[in-house]
């Protein structure tokens, strides 16, 4: 691993942030608040753009939500359009609870266009935790926390397959041909097809040295059965490292090897949080001791480790669309990658809520 200092940015928010996503164009979309009929923060989306000249984050557009909405927990931007879907629950008293939302980015405004509900559970503590588009933006899944798992035709939102529950749902992802999507569970990675929700294949939880261990996150990477890869965060059921697995599928039977698994210890504590570029080639994870890493998605060997510089968890990690200039695994320059401008935002968050 070489030596490497990150390039960060950091903006001070009014609003407790929970969720961050870039944009088709690079911007980066904020959503956060303090919940239902708060005194405090009402509930926002922000709009920002980024001016690398001056590492600064420039405010365009604030929208704020209703207060009966809750707080935004989720949120993805749309691959090629300016959508964005965001995971907040509406107030139950008001009959049916729209919580997978989407908004249009225009030039001054962010306008609501599509709403529908996909957690039907009545506790307010139920909340929608996975929110992602497909890689080429013709679906959306969204999972809520009591284990349901929705797949939404992109534009309409008409569900693809009927909804399905399953236990201790952490993470799902739709692979780039948009024939498969990957739920993780804390026992298996489920691979469901795309036609009808039907299970094509079961990967449970492996051992390491004997030790067992639990999914957190799963993510696809590749266009065809020849290239197509499998990743998931593994992290052992007692404290210990995390790590990284890798499948990859057959293309004789379109089935993800399970005896030929590659897996590397990348982190000395459980990942929290995972994620993939556009690209295939970098992963980047954040850990429960606040570390923050990026990981050569073809070796899993890690290229750079972030200290932390406080005591606040990372709840939002992602790449930029447009990537950056991956040169050797000893040598890299980031373009935007926002790591510490996620732990700044989350250091703010503790001051604001204390």
């Amino acid at each position: 691993m070489g030596r490497f200092k990150p390039t960060t940015f950091t903006h001070d928010f009014e609003f407790p942030v929970h969720g961050i996503a870039f944009t088709e164009d690079d911007r980066i979309l904020a959503t956060g608040g303090d919940g239902i009929n708060t005194m405090g923060t009402s509930n926002k989306l922000m709009l920002l753009s980024v001016d690398e000249k001056n590492k600064a984050l420039v405010e365009q557009v604030l929208l704020s939500l209703s207060p009966e909405d809750a707080c935004p927990m989720s949120i993805a931007c749309h691959p090629k359009m300016d959508i964005v879907a965001v995971g907040v629950n509406k107030s139950i008293d008001k009959g049916e609870n729209t919580n997978c939302q989407l908004f249009k980015l225009e030039e001054s405004r962010i306008v609501a266009t599509e709403a529908v509900c996909t957690n039907t559970n009545k506790s307010a503590d139920e909340y929608q935790k996975v929110t992602r588009f497909s890689p080429r933006g013709n679906y959306l899944v969204s999972g809520s926390t009591d284990g349901k798992i929705s797949v939404l035709r992109v534009p309409g939102l008409s569900l693809a397959f009927p909804t399905l529950r399953f236990n201790s749902l952490h993470d799902a992802d739709i692979d780039e041909a948009e024939e498969y999507v990957a739920v993780a569970t804390t026992s298996a990675v489920l691979i469901l097809s795309m036609r009808d929700g039907s299970i094509v294949q079961a990967i449970d939880s492996p051992q390491f040295n004997g030790i067992q261990c639990e999914f957190r996150a799963c993510r696809f990477s590749g266009t065809s059965p020849s290239n197509k890869t499998l990743y998931a965060i593994v992290n052992p059921i007692a404290r210990g490292k995390g790590f990284v697995c890798a499948w990859k599928m057959r293309p004789s039977d379109h089935r993800f090897s399970v005896t030929k698994v590659q897996a590397e210890s990348v982190s000395r504590t459980s990942i929290t949080n995972f994620t993939i570029n556009d690209q295939g080639n970098l992963l980047a994870y954040t850990s429960s001791d606040f570390t923050t890493g990026i990981v050569d998605a073809k070796t899993l060997r890690p290229i750079v480790r972030i200290r932390p510089s406080h005591g606040s968890a990372i709840t939002s990690l992602c790449f930029n669309r447009s990537g950056f200039d991956y040169r050797t695994p000893l040598e890299v320059v980031l373009c935007m990658v926002m790591f510490a401008l996620f732990m700044h935002i989350l250091v703010q968050m503790a001051a604001h809520m204390s």
